[in-house]
């Protein structure tokens, strides 16, 4: 459950007071602020990996996605 907390957190899905809960609940729990502060260097990580200016354009679909796929592996591999 608090994965799924996390990932609302940061794909900005929560309310304000859902927000609010969420940081309440971070400062009791150091493993899960721990946690929470991992997966958001996780995300930084692959927003770095899978920048908008690297999306192949809709004129080279098919190699592009090639592309596509082989950065979504390099991304797997940085967290297996």
């Amino acid at each position: 459950m608090k994965d799924y907390l996390i990932s609302q957190y940061i794909d900005d899905e929560l309310s304000l007071d859902e927000k609010g809960e969420f940081l309440i609940e971070v400062k009791k729990d150091d493993d899960f602020f721990n946690e929470a502060l991992s997966l958001i260097e996780n995300e930084k990580v692959i927003h770095g990996i899978l920048s908008v200016k690297d999306l192949p354009k809709v004129s080279n679909y098919k190699s592009g996605i090639k592309k596509v796929y082989k950065m979504l592996s390099a991304a797997l591999i940085l967290f297996v």
